[in-house]
């Protein structure tokens, strides 16, 4: 399968504080075992691709300690964002990467501070949304059923369930509703048909790009300016100045919801 994984790893990790700090958050820790959660996000992305076939997207200032703990990564596909302007920016900035390095893959977008169990669920319910994916031009997300009322997570209310021979459960998402107060997330938790949703995605590169030009046309626009100068002298130049021309905004805020 033509398949592209986005590592999102520029989290500033302030809700693991003081164990996460602002110079090592905590996608750097190893909090769960003899490796980081940057390196077990790493781990599940190569059970799928090679390293090559990997982005990672930090922050400018972790670029050594990414490249510290994934050496088997290219250096330049360890893209430092000068400017920290939330999750829209790494969503498009590595969608357009990846249409320039691979035409239109399917790209999957993970997180780099992630404690999945078990693996192989995880795998399968990927390649089950890059098959879909593949085949249609949709968008697809990962739902987790909530055990608690949490108002730190965004929800997915779930819609019709859509035929499958993967044995997954894919449904149709009526809408993204990011952040609720108690009372609705308790409402939400009660009714039983709304899921936290991951923060991972599943979609071809010009499916997203097309979402883009409609709800974050400047993001778009100015980080299309940046990616022709990948692999320059004036890349770093080029993405700062995109990066200062557009505003923080999260792709669940700017696209899904």
């Amino acid at each position: 399968m033509d398949l592209v994984v986005v590592i999102l790893a520029g989290g500033a990790g302030t809700r693991f504080w003081p164990l996460s700090t602002e110079e090592r958050p905590k996608q750097f820790l190893r909090l769960l075992g003899e490796k980081s959660l940057l390196q077990m996000s790493y781990d599940r992305a190569r059970e799928l691709v090679p390293p090559e076939r990997i982005l990672v997207l930090t922050n400018e200032s972790f670029l050594s300690q990414v490249r510290e703990q994934l050496p088997l990564i290219p250096s330049e596909n360890v893209i430092g964002e000068p400017r920290r302007r939330d999750t829209a920016a790494a969503v498009i900035l590595s969608s357009l990467l990846a249409r320039r390095l691979y035409k239109n893959p399917i790209i999957l977008t993970i997180t780099a501070d992630h404690l999945i169990e078990p693996l192989e669920e995880f795998l399968r319910a990927v390649r089950g949304a890059a098959e879909g994916a593949s085949r249609e031009r949709v968008l697809y997300t990962f739902g987790i059923r909530p055990t608690y009322p949490a108002t730190s997570y965004g929800y997915l209310e779930l819609g019709e369930r859509i035929p499958s021979d993967d044995g997954l459960e894919h449904y149709r998402v009526l809408r993204f509703k990011e952040k609720p107060d108690p009372e609705t997330a308790r409402q939400y938790l009660q009714e039983g048909r709304y899921l936290w949703n991951s923060g991972m995605f599943v979609w071809q590169a010009e499916v997203i790009l097309e979402e883009a030009s409609l709800y974050l046309p400047g993001h778009l626009e100015a980080l299309k300016g940046a990616v022709d100068a990948w692999g320059k002298g004036e890349w770093r130049d080029a993405l700062l100045e995109a990066f200062s021309r557009i505003e923080s905004i999260s792709i669940d805020y700017g696209v899904m919801e």
